[in-house]
């Protein structure tokens, strides 16, 4: 028997309501000492230059929503108007080695910069330094290669491609809580097939925007390319890699080597 898209519409809302209510079971943080030693002792801390106590990977990736009403008092639409030019919730991820997922912030407005909802994160406190009141005010910068950068942007990846609601192309038409609500149970899913054992294959995030950006961007800061260029955008961009470079080479020699 056909649906009506209204009934669809009803049906996505309550189940994605009611997984929701289960999120603490497939989308757990390590807090505890012994789930963080596990972490720790993943493929992070093995392979990647060796650097050690990384227990996640953490970004934050834009999902388009269809505009909220312009007038509404509490929410309206510029807010959900991001820099990219359409409308979006800004969606913050944290992820293992394995991709699984082990957070997730979909509350904030596409306006909102990444910056703006870490500084608000729940997770914060457990990523930052613990003796970080100790510190010397002022900016503290750890550069991690590209490649640990790249399983947070793969984990987009693979969440856009298995979930094509969460894509550019196919735009949530709910309001923002509501799309709140869809894309974490989009997260759920995803932990559940892969606590199930259901293999990611890399095939299904190679036309991936998130990714292939990603890539890109990655291979561009291996080449050691150092033309003029009269965008300036790019102008800035390598002027900041440039100090970025030179402040892991003062500063952060002894944990990483290039």
């Amino acid at each position: 028997m056909p649906m009506s898209q209204s009934s669809i519409s009803r049906s996505i809302q309550e189940v994605s309501r009611a997984m929701n209510d289960q999120m603490a079971y497939y989308i757990e943080f390590p807090v505890t000492p012994e789930a963080k030693a596990r972490e720790k002792n993943s493929i992070y801390g093995k392979k990647y230059h060796g650097f050690p106590g990384i227990v996640g990977a953490i970004d934050c990736t834009h999902v388009p929503i269809s505009s909220p009403p312009v007038a509404h008092s509490d929410a309206p639409a510029i807010l959900f108007y991001n820099r990219r030019g359409f409308y979006s919730l800004n969606v913050q991820i944290t992820v293992n080695s394995n991709l699984r997922i082990l957070a997730i912030n979909a509350r904030y407005s596409g306006s909102v910069h990444d910056a703006g909802i870490w500084t608000t994160s729940l997770i914060r406190q457990h990523l930052m330094y613990s003796i970080r009141q100790h510190l010397k005010k002022g900016p503290i910068i750890l550069h991690i290669n590209h490649y640990l950068r790249n399983i947070i942007e793969r984990l987009n990846g693979v969440l856009k491609e298995k979930f094509r609601c969460l894509c550019k192309e196919r735009v949530l038409h709910y309001d923002p809580v509501m799309a709140g609500k869809i894309i974490n149970a989009c997260a759920i899913l995803h932990n559940f097939c892969l606590i199930r054992g259901e293999r990611v294959e890399v095939d299904e995030i190679i036309n991936n925007p998130d990714y292939n950006n990603a890539n890109n961007n990655n291979n561009n800061n291996n080449n050691n390319n150092n033309n003029n260029n009269n965008n300036g955008n790019n102008n800035y961009f390598n002027e900041g890699r440039n100090v970025r470079n030179r402040i892991i080479r003062n500063y952060f020699n002894t944990f990483l080597s290039f």
